[in-house]
Formats: C-alpha cells, structure tokens, sequence
C-alpha cells in the first residue's frame, strides 16, 4: 500500500492506494490542520445591553465556548462583518433573523454564559410560522456543526418546541428535536440530543442541541411551537468540524487469470 500526501491550503488531501491481482483502490479524504474556526451569534433583547457579550467573554457549552461573540438585537435584520472565535472578519458569511418579538428570561446576567443565555429571538403566537427564522449564508467552512441554544422566560410551564435545520430551498436537513420542561439557566449547560424526536419523552432541563455533520453553504434555523411548547432561540455557533471524512472511494474490479487466486 502506497500513501500519497498533498497540501492544499489549510486543508490536507490523504490518498491511499492499494493494488494486488489488478485491484486499484483509492481513498480520499479531508483533514483540516490546527484549531477548529467557529462563529457564535448572540441573539440579545431590546430593552438593554446587559445580555451583550464584550469581546474578550468566553461563553458557551463545554468544548464549544469562544470569545468574540457577534451580538445582535433587533427583532428581524441582516448583519454581516462577522467575526471568528479570534475576532478575525469572516467577510463572506451572513446571518439573516426573523421573528415575533425579542424578550429575556429570569437568569442573571453575572457571567459571560448567564449573558448568553438571557436575551433571545421570542415566538409569541401561534400563528403558521410562529418560531424563530435563521439563515446563515456563504458558510466559510467545507464541513461543520450547528450548535442551538436555548432560552426562555417560562421555566416549570412549557416544553420546548421543535427545532431543526433546512437547506436554502426549505427543505428539512435534520430532524425536529424537541426538549422537555424548560428550566432556568443555572450556570450548567445541558445537551439535548437529535434523536429526541418524541415530544413525550423528551428530558427537561435542556438548553442546547448540536446538528453535526452539515456541510451546506447555506442554511435555515427554524423553531416551531404550539400552545403547550416554547420555541425560542438565544444563540446561533457554527463550528468548524475537523474530524476527518471519507469524500469519495474509486475502485477497478480485480483482474484474476484462470486458477489465480487473490486475497483482498
């Protein structure tokens, strides 16, 4: 077996060839060198400042968190200059919001992650599309994962709604995640995990859900809700994955004369 390794730009292209008894077999795949690239959104409320991240807090969920968080407070915009976890512009990616109205929960606002969590995109009706609308465009990276945080004013009274991804088009990428009772943030983050499907069963106390594995150059974050659920969105991570993926396989069949064998 002979390996073949290129270079190319930050990225590294790994091939694997094989042969024996005719047998051509080629895997490539990408890995990405050094730290992980990430973009935190922080959806904050209108009636203050006190949810705002400075550029030097480190907010988020275990291995996710970051400094330079990018905050934004109005009920529907755009907003690009965007910038990365080291506050370098990321010029090309966009974020598109939507929704009813912003509010805040009951959580202090003593700590970067208290921040975080307090401000947030509100669904405030029942309306056809009553949940929080996100769409982040020109996704920098080849592939990453989506990282939802979740916040409320109602702990001990609603479920949390659905939450799931779509590509540009609207179509349904992952499934609708639902989480169980909402409770106050208390310092400690909490996954919800994406085969939590079943409303029923859902676990109270979460408050975030990783999509992993997305590799779109746009993307939607849609929240539903119905009269017993809660949708509402406090913050948006998108995050570099550098976890190595099998892109594609080439293979020839193997060419065998009449009583070869051949082991493979």
């Amino acid at each position: 077996m002979s390996t073949l390794r290129r270079t190319l730009g930050r990225r590294t292209r790994i091939l694997l060839a094989a042969g024996g008894c005719g047998l051509a077999f080629i895997v490539s795949g990408l890995v990405r060198a050094g730290a992980e690239d990430r973009i935190g959104i922080n959806f904050t409320d209108l009636a203050g400042d006190a949810d705002h991240l400075a550029d030097s807090e480190v907010a988020g969920a275990g291995a996710y968190a970051q400094a330079h968080w990018n905050n934004v407070d109005q009920t529907s915009g755009s907003r690009t200059g965007l910038v990365n976890q080291d506050g370098n512009a990321v010029p090309a990616v966009s974020v598109t919001w939507d929704c009813a109205n912003t509010w805040r929960s009951t959580t202090a606002t003593d700590t970067p992650d208290q921040k975080l969590l307090k401000g947030y995109l509100d669904d405030t009706s029942n309306d056809p599309d009553p949940g929080p609308h996100v769409t982040v465009q020109q996704v920098p990276y080849s592939l990453y994962d989506v990282v939802l945080y979740l916040s409320s004013d109602t702990p001990n009274s609603f479920d949390h709604g659905a939450y799931f991804l779509a590509d540009a088009d609207g179509l349904d990428v992952t499934p609708r995640v639902f989480g169980g009772d909402i409770r106050t943030f208390q310092g400690t983050y909490q996954q919800i995990p994406t085969d939590s499907t079943n409303p029923a069963l859902a676990d109270p106390g979460g408050n975030y859900i990783v999509f992993e594995g997305l590799a779109l150059e746009s993307f939607q974050v849609i929240g539903e809700r119905t009269p017993v659920t809660r949708a509402s969105l406090a913050a948006v991570q998108i995050v570099e994955s550098l976890l190595p993926r099998i892109s594609w396989i080439e293979a020839d069949p193997p060419t065998i004369d009449p009583g070869e064998t051949c082991r493979i």
